[in-house]
Parts: structure tokens; sequence; C-alpha cells
């Protein structure tokens, strides 16, 4: 009886800590390693230091959505990865109009 308390233990805290881990690259573009734990999008490009963190808008078993809004600027960054495909699209929009959009393959590690 205690084994079954202590098993379900260890999947209910192993359930809390979940998380997934991407590197993703482009040719001649930088490589980025996204980290998603407990509903939140970490992304930090290879030279930097720190991580950021954003909130996940839309994650279902496909597609997870996060997005980056600059107020004074009126700027957004659009973070989209698809864990079937294994691709990271970025999406930078200014006052609304697309500017730039980069395409990275991932690899789960």
């Amino acid at each position: 009886m205690k084994k079954i308390v202590y098993i379900s233990l260890f999947v209910f805290v192993s359930s809390c800590f979940h998380q997934q881990i991407y590197s993703c690259s482009a040719p001649r573009q930088t490589d980025i390693f996204i980290e998603i734990k407990n509903n939140k999008f970490f992304f930090r490009y290879s030279g930097a230091k720190k991580s950021e963190e954003l909130k996940v808008l839309i994650n279902n078993k496909m597609e997870i959505l996060a997005e980056k809004h600059y107020k004074y600027i009126d700027s957004k960054w659009i973070y989209s990865l698809n864990k079937i495909e294994k691709k990271l699209n970025i999406t930078q929009l200014n006052k609304g109009r697309l500017k730039s959009t980069w395409n990275f393959k991932c690899t789960k590690i």
C-alpha cells in the first residue's frame, strides 16, 4: 500500500516540473534555446546570458504560441513553435504590419 502512495506522489511531483527543451537554429542566423515549463515560454539567444520569459497563449499538442509586445514603439513579436514539425517561426509586426519573419529548425533535447 505504501508503494502505491509513493508512486502516485512521485508521478504528481514529476508532472508539476514537466519541461521541454528545444534547440533551434537556422543557417546564417543565431541559435535560440527554448524551454517550456509550467505554461511559460523561456527563450534565450545563444550569446545572451539571461533568458526571457513569456506567457504561453495557445498551448495544444501541435503548437505553442507566445507573444511579446513593446508598448511604446507599437511592435509585437510572435513566437510560434510547432512541436510535430519541430519548427519555430518568429514574426515581427510594426504598427500592425508585417515587418519580418524568421524560420528555425528545432531539435528536442
